[in-house]
């Protein structure tokens, strides 16, 4: 068997594997240069030479995706490299083991990031995750340039640069197109900065790829409340249930704190004889102690609150769990704003508020994506109005409301198109056709049926009233089991004698009233049901009339909102029977918005429903 010839590709071609071993054939002319034959019949190019002693031997590539003659010309590479004393095959190797991006991520994590608050040290997490990591994780520290930096800040601060948006569902995103977020791009660079910063330190590479980034610039957002709107927010917060809400909310009015400082203050921070407020460093955001004066209405803010806050507690703003402040405020800031900001009407209804006026007066609305496409409402002035929703604004010869009543009763359906995502354009709705009588009598219509429209209104105000007793008595009774505790601490009843009756008079070592038993909802439901799939009720299968599909903004309270529904016939009803509700029934969500419950009163007008896929 010849182990040393002038390799060409017959000879590598035609070499017969041996039996139970590989052996090499070499090169007679570059030196240490050889295929190897593997048992198994592959064949790679080798290289054999020795460094610092040790004999080593370096794959060059397997045959036939390399050459003869491109091994050759790679080995003669190696083999000059070898005799001016390198280790091709301790380079390769070095690089193999050397330290990646993701890394340096984890070394930076577990380093720097618990050195930071709770909240910078997530969003670093989430910022590296999301948008640093899918282009450099894999990458070696040692390869990143600062053009590598300059890249990836430029699709940071083009906005929506995590892949996982790369194809966004929602098509309002794609229709608006990426934000710009120079800001994000900013503080991206600057975490950059600060990793490299540990990697030369720790001996990772020898230089900063980020230490001179170029930063975007930066348009703070300012926006300055008017004499106008800082008279209705303190008219509001004046007027709120919520006392210790509104004191957090007029505290950072009056001096300028952030809310999760305001949130988090103690009595013993404030100096009320010097008129000041000591921050500790743990609660601000630059963690140095922070000193600043307070006003006397400030002040007077932190004597109410003494007052009212249960003696030996020392937060300003006690939350529903002892010792801890109040978590969030979100929801009140919501009802705040709906007091005195402009409502964003969107595909689902309110969506948010803003301080920009779109239409100062009522306009109707037609919803144009979603899984309400096609629904009408009316909207109240001020308004903006998002891209998922068109305004109606006819010519001097047509009345408002006699439109979105004229569109109420026949809603444009017909033009909906699209199954995943379905969408009514501008020039298929300006297709819309309608009688129009003459002006005078349009405003008797609308005249006519707006009264009728106050006058449910009016009713599902009382409802919703009623609604809110029902829930504070149940929980009373069933949840607080507060008879039961004005028994055992022998106050007086509040309740009728043959109500009062009812209750037990002491609480079971389970805590609840004695004689009372625990069972779940399979032991009292006859059955539970779940909607069909999606693909069972789609926008084509839609009719004029039929049986109503009930969806998540029908459960808005305890009763049914029994209106503006989309119906399917009778026929697919039939075929979806396991979906189908009556009268007396329960219908709850269990996916989306969990959580919304209502039943199907008595007085219901329609005999049975369809629930949808979340219901």
């Amino acid at each position: 068997m010849v182990n040393r010839l002038r390799l060409n590709e017959k000879s590598v071609r035609e070499a017969e594997p041996a039996k139970g071993r590989d052996y090499q054939i070499f090169d007679t002319d570059v030196r240490g240069f050889a295929v190897c034959i593997y048992r198994s019949g592959g064949r790679a190019f080798t290289i054999d030479y020795r460094h610092a002693g040790r004999q080593r031997r370096m794959t060059i590539g397997r045959w036939p995706e390399w050459s003869t003659t491109a091994a050759r010309e790679r080995a003669k590479e190696l083999r000059r490299e070898i005799d001016a004393g390198g280790d091709p095959l301790g380079q390769k190797e070095t690089g193999r083991d050397a330290p990646r991006f993701k890394d340096l991520i984890d070394r930076y994590t577990e380093v720097h990031l618990p050195h930071l608050s709770a909240l910078n040290a997530s969003d670093q997490k989430s910022m590296l995750a999301k948008m640093v990591a899918p282009d450099w994780g894999n990458k070696l520290v040692t390869e990143i340039t600062p053009y590598d930096v300059e890249k990836l800040l430029n699709k940071v601060a083009l906005g929506r640069a995590r892949p996982s948006k790369a194809k966004p569902n929602n098509r309002a995103r794609k229709l608006q197109g990426s934000k710009p977020t120079p800001v994000r791009a900013n503080r991206t660079g600057e975490v950059l900065r600060k990793m490299f910063t540990y990697a030369v330190s720790w001996g990772w590479r020898d230089d900063n790829p980020a230490s001179g980034f170029r930063r975007r610039i930066e348009n703070p957002r300012e926006r300055f409340l008017s004499h106008e709107e800082i008279r209705k927010l303190a008219e509001a917060l004046e007027a709120a249930e919520d006392r210790r809400a509104a004191g957090i909310i007029r505290l950072c009015m009056l001096t300028g704190a952030r809310v999760g400082e305001v949130r988090q203050a103690r009595f013993e921070h404030f100096n009320l004889e010097h008129l000041s407020w000591s921050k500790p460093a743990s609660m601000t955001k630059q963690r140095k102690v922070h000193r600043l004066p307070i006003s006397d209405e400030a002040a007077a803010i932190v004597r109410q609150r003494l007052l009212l806050v249960p003696r030996g507690c020392p937060l300003l703003f006690p939350g529903d769990v002892p010792g801890q402040p109040v978590k969030e405020i979100r929801r009140f800031w919501m009802a705040i704003q709906k007091v005195v900001g402009i409502p964003v009407h969107g595909a689902n209804g309110i969506i948010g508020w803003t301080n920009k006026v779109l239409y100062s007066h009522g306009v109707p609305l037609v919803t144009c994506r979603g899984s309400n496409c096609g629904m009408v409402l009316w909207a109240e002035g001020p308004l903006w109005v998002s891209n998922n929703s068109m305004a109606i604004l006819p010519s001097g010869d047509l009345d408002l409301r006699f439109i979105y009543y004229n569109l109420l009763n026949s809603p444009p359906l017909e033009f909906v198109s699209g199954s995943a995502q379905p969408q009514i354009t501008m020039g298929d709705l300006s297709k819309k056709a309608f009688l129009v009588p003459p002006l005078r009598e349009q405003r008797a219509i609308a005249t006519t049926l707006g009264a009728l429209d106050d006058k449910i209104e009016l009713n599902r105000k009382m409802n919703a009233t009623l609604e809110a007793m029902a829930r504070a008595l149940f929980r009373d009774w069933f949840v607080d089991f507060g008879p039961t505790r004005a028994k055992m601490k022998a106050r007086a009843p509040y309740l009728s004698p043959d109500l009062w009756s009812l209750f037990p008079d002491r609480l079971d070592d389970e805590g609840k009233p004695e004689g009372w038993t625990v069972r779940t909802l399979g032991d009292v439901a006859d059955q539970i049901a779940m909607g069909p799939f999606g693909s069972n009720i789609k926008v084509e299968t839609f009719v004029a009339e039929g049986i109503p599909v009930i969806s998540g903004a029908h459960l808005r309270g305890l009763q049914l909102a029994d209106k503006d529904y989309n119906f399917i016939t009778e026929v697919h009803a039939d075929k979806l029977r396991r979906s189908n509700v009556r009268r007396s029934d329960i219908v709850f969500t269990h996916a989306g918005n969990i959580g919304q419950v209502a039943i199907i009163p008595e007085t219901a007008e329609f005999d049975r429903y369809v629930i949808s896929q979340r219901q």
